[in-house]
Order: structure tokens, then sequence, then C-alpha cells
């Protein structure tokens, strides 16, 4: 019986042949499961042991209006927290609720420690109206009210023109719309560059044209306008030279005429503050 020999398949009948991986993207794919796998596990770890880090210390900086603890108790933050748990966001807009003269809040986590920056108004102001005291800031919107002005004895008090209405969070409205106090800010300034404001206790700037102020509740300095300024505080440093300082004895100096400066007693119907 003769036998078929086997046919040797042809290549039309090999199965389908496999095409090989890309190196390439077979490297590519084996790093992207190691990072997917070491964040998870990097994850894991954090869940592990943020909890253990605690708040042991909160620092203030920034602060002088305020005190560290007024700051640290408005912020909400607690030492012995854990750092997970503080909300940055939430403990800065309880400060802006609690410390109205406070101009800007930055906080700033570590492990075991808290920072709170704080930048606070320059130049605080406060004023009376309507038998209450208001604080302000240098564009003359009003931060806080309070029944005493005990509550903003380190600021400068101002006697400004008359004052229709009062919001707090908003600048004040004056009787005469059109009221410019622009020159304000520039007079705080020149003050405080001549060494002058430290010892200034109020300032009146009722009328723009009749400027004074009154220096360690003793000496008016009646200015007139707001004008060559520099040559007017350095004539009021010449005569308190003179005289010794402001002293006791409760005075006037008057430069408003820088070519005739005046020293002279406070009369007996006369105010620190003026006669208004």
């Amino acid at each position: 019986m003769n036998r078929q020999a086997p046919q040797t398949p042809s290549h039309n009948q090999n199965p389908l042949n496999r095409k090989r991986p890309d190196p390439a993207l077979l490297r590519t794919l084996r790093g992207v499961m190691l990072t997917v796998g070491a964040i998870i596990l990097l994850a894991g770890l954090l869940l592990l042991i943020l909890p253990m880090f605690r708040v042991n210390t909160i620092k203030v900086e920034g602060n002088g209006i305020y005190s560290a603890e007024e700051i640290v108790e408005a912020s909400g933050i607690l030492e012995g927290q854990e750092l997970l748990t503080v909300n940055t966001k939430d403990a800065s807009h309880r400060i802006y609720e609690k410390c109205h003269h406070v101009e800007s809040v930055k906080i700033l986590c570590t492990p075991f420690s808290v920072k709170i920056e704080v930048k606070e108004f320059d130049h605080v102001m406060y004023t009376e109206f309507n038998g209450k005291y208001i604080s302000l800031n240098r564009d003359f919107r009003v931060l806080e009210e309070s029944e005493s002005a005990d509550a903003f004895a380190g600021f400068l008090y101002v006697e400004l023109p008359e004052i229709a209405a009062i919001t707090v969070g908003s600048p004040i409205r004056f009787e005469n719309a059109d009221a410019d106090l622009s020159y304000v800010n520039q007079l705080i300034d020149e003050l405080d560059q001549s060494g002058t404001l430290a010892s200034v206790t109020s300032l009146d700037v009722s009328q723009k044209y009749g400027v004074s102020y009154v220096m360690d509740s003793a000496c008016r300095v009646e200015l007139g306008r707001v004008g060559e300024t520099d040559v007017k505080l350095m004539l009021v440093g010449e005569i308190l030279a003179k005289k010794g300082g402001v002293g006791t004895t409760l005075s006037v100096i008057d430069v408003s005429d820088p070519q005739k400066p005046t020293y002279r007693q406070l009369s007996s119907s006369e105010t620190l503050l003026g006669t208004r």
C-alpha cells in the first residue's frame, strides 16, 4: 500500500504570526506601574505617620496692635492639635473676623509647628461719632466700633470734617461728599519721617486750611494749611529746643506762617484741640 509522504505546510497554512511587544512600551508600562505603586505606598505611610504630627508650637510674626496670644486665640488653632486637622483658610478667616486691624494673614504649617504671619494696618487712627468711637485705616475705612475710647488708646486721635454716617468695613461718609482728605496721609508720613509722630496724641484735620496737632497732650502745633511741612516741623523743633522741650505747661506753637512763628501759653478759654 502506497503511503503518501506527509506534506510540509505551506506558508499560508502557518498560524498567524504574533507581533512581539514593543520593548519601549513595556518599559513605560513598568515605570507607570512602579510609580503608581510608590504613590499608593507613600499615601499609606502618610496616613499612618501624619496623625503623629501635632502642633507643638505656634509662632506669630508681624503683630504689634494685637498680642501673639490674641492672634492665636482668634485663629482657633490649638497646641497639641493634629496638623492634618489645621484648616489654614478657616483659621485666617477667623483672624479677620476677630482682629479688625489685621490687613493680611499667612499661615504656614511645618512638622510640629505653625507660623502665623500677619500684617496690620499702618497708622491706625480713631475718632468719635455720635457718642461712639471708631477706628480707621489710612483710607478712612471704618475698622471697628467701640463704646469706649480706651479700646483705641494706642492709636492717633483725629478730628475730622462733619461725618454723615458710618458702616464698619466701609469708608466714612462725610456731610460734604467732596471732602478732600488726601493730604492727611502725606502729613502723617512727614510727621513720621521727622520723628514727631510718636509724640503726637491727636490730629485736627477738620478744616483743610487750619490743620493742627497736639504733642504729648501738652502742646498744640498750628500748621495752617499743609504745605512747606518740612520747614514748619523744623521750626517747631527749634522752638521746643529753646524752651527745653514740650514740658508740662500747656502751650501753643503757631507756624502757619513760617516767616512769623510764635510761641505762647494756652489761654484759659482754649482747649488743646482748639476752640471748636
